[in-house]
C-alpha cells in the first residue's frame, strides 16, 4: 500500500475485504468472494486476527488442502508455546481462578464437584493435553470414567462427569488451544442415557391419616403441629414442597373455592378446587390465626422431611416423601373418574395430560374398565325394562 494513501481509503478497502470473506465449513478458515483466495481468520485473546495465507514465495492460496495445512501452521504460530501444551488439568485450573465466579450457585457445586473427582478417580484426565483430543481419545475416555471403584456411576453422575468435560474443552477453544469440540462428531449411542427412577410408593388415605397424626403427636419436637399441618396440606391438595411453603392467604380463594398456586418449576400460575379433604384444615388453620392473619399460610421455612421419614419408620411404611403424596391425590383423582386432563390442569401442567397419561396409564385403564363395566350394566338394565314393557 503507497504511504500516500489516505487512512480512510484504507480503512475502507479493509473493512471491504472483511465483508466479502464467506466461510469454508472449516473453523477459522475463509474464502474471498471475488478473488477466491485463502484467508485464516481467528480470535486470540479477545482480539480478531485476520491473515491472508500465501506460500514461502508469497503467493496467494487458492488450493484447499494447502490451505487447511497453511492454517494450522499459522494458528500454531499464533498459539502461546504454552497454551499449545496445555492440559485438561491447566484447564481446570484456569477455570477456577478465572470463571467460577461468575457460575451459579449450583454449578459451582457441581465443578467443585468434578474437580474432586477427577483428584479421587480420574487423576489420569488431568495429564491429557487439549490439543491432542480427538474423538478418538473421547471415546476411550469415555469407558473409563463409567465406573468408580469397580462399580458403575449412577446415570446422572456420569452425565454430569461428561458435561463438565464437554465444558473444560469448550474453554480450551476460546482460548485457542483446539479448534473444535471432538464430542460434536460421537455418536448418540455413545452417551449413557439416564435410567428411569424407581416408582415412587403411594400412600393409600387411610396410611396418610396415621402419618399426620404420628407426626402431631410428636413430643419431642415445638413445632410437631405445624409439621402436621404442612404435610396435611401437601397431601390433600396433591401440591409439592416449594408451592406450599410460598402460599399467601390471599392465595386462598374461599368465595370461589379455589386456591392460586404458583408453580415452582415454571412459575406458572394455576388454580386447584379446595378438595372435601382440605377444607377442614382451612378452617383450622383460619381460626388458630384469629382476626390478624399472618402473611404465609405457614411459617414453616423447611420442608418437614424429616418429620415424614420418621413417622413412616414408627409406623412401619416404606418411606414416603412429598412426591409419594402427590402422587397419592393424583391416583385418588384418577380413581373418582375425574378427567385425566383437568386432573393435569390441577397440577400446573402445559401439555394437556400427555404426562399423566404416561405416568399413570395403569389408574387409568382400571378406570375405563370400571367405566366399561358400568357401560355394559346400563346394557343390560334397559334390554330387562324393554323385556318387561313387552
Amino acid at each position: 500500500m503507497s504511504p500516500n494513501t489516505p487512512k480512510s481509503q484504507s480503512d475502507s478497502r479493509k473493512l471491504s475485504t472483511s465483508q466479502q470473506l464467506k466461510s469454508t465449513g472449516v473453523p477459522c478458515l475463509k474464502r474471498h468472494a471475488v478473488t477466491h483466495e485463502y484467508y485464516a481468520v481467528k480470535k486470540v485473546q479477545g482480539t480478531i486476527k485476520t491473515h491472508k495465507l500465501v506460500t514461502q514465495s508469497g503467493s496467494a492460496v487458492s488450493d484447499r488442502k494447502l490451505a487447511e495445512r497453511l492454517l494450522r501452521e499459522w494458528i500454531e504460530q499464533i498459539t502461546a508455546p504454552t497454551a499449545r501444551h496445555e492440559t485438561l488439568g491447566h484447564l481446570v485450573e484456569y477455570r477456577l481462578a478465572n470463571e467460577i465466579s461468575s457460575l451459579s450457585k449450583s454449578r459451582q457445586k457441581n465443578f467443585r464437584w468434578f474437580v474432586n473427582s477427577l483428584e479421587k478417580e480420574f487423576p489420569f484426565l488431568k495429564d491429557i493435553e487439549v490439543q491432542n483430543i480427538t474423538p478418538a481419545v473421547i471415546e476411550e475416555i469415555l469407558p473409563k470414567i463409567k465406573q468408580r471403584n469397580g462399580k458403575p456411576y449412577k446415570p446422572r453422575s456420569y452425565n454430569e462427569l461428561v458435561r463438565e468435560i464437554k465444558i473444560l474443552i469448550e474453554v480450551g477453544i476460546r482460548r485457542g488451544i483446539i479448534s473444535q469440540n471432538p464430542f460434536t462428531t460421537i455418536p448418540k449411542n455413545k452417551k449413557r442415557k439416564p435410567i428411569k427412577d424407581k416408582p415412587t410408593e403411594t400412600p393409600s388415605f387411610e396410611q396418610f391419616w396415621k402419618i399426620v397424626e404420628q407426626i402431631r403427636r410428636n413430643r419431642f419436637t415445638d413445632h410437631a403441629e405445624e409439621s402436621a399441618n404442612f404435610v396435611e396440606f401437601m397431601g390433600c391438595a396433591g401440591l409439592g414442597a416449594a408451592e406450599v411453603r410460598k402460599l399467601k392467604w390471599v392465595d386462598i380463594k374461599c368465595d370461589l373455592g379455589k386456591i392460586a398456586i404458583s408453580r415452582n418449576k415454571t412459575d406458572q400460575y394455576f388454580e386447584i378446587p379446595i378438595y372435601p379433604e382440605l377444607k377442614p384444615l382451612l378452617v383450622r388453620l383460619k381460626t388458630s390465626a384469629g382476626q390478624h392473619y399472618p402473611r404465609l399460610l405457614f411459617k414453616i421455612k423447611s420442608v418437614p422431611k424429616k418429620a415424614l421419614a420418621t413417622a413412616c419408620r414408627s409406623l412401619g411404611y416404606p418411606n414416603f416423601t412429598p412426591r409419594s403424596l402427590r402422587k397419592m391425590r393424583i391416583t385418588d383423582l384418577l380413581r373418582k373418574n375425574v378427567n385425566y386432563q383437568i386432573v393435569a390442569k390441577w397440577q400446573g401442567h402445559q401439555d394437556g395430560g400427555i404426562l399423566i397419561l404416561k405416568t399413570y396409564s395403569n389408574i387409568l385403564s382400571e378406570s375405563n374398565e370400571s367405566f366399561e363395566s358400568t357401560q355394559i350394566s346400563k346394557l343390560y338394565d334397559q334390554r330387562k325394562h324393554v323385556t318387561n314393557e313387552l
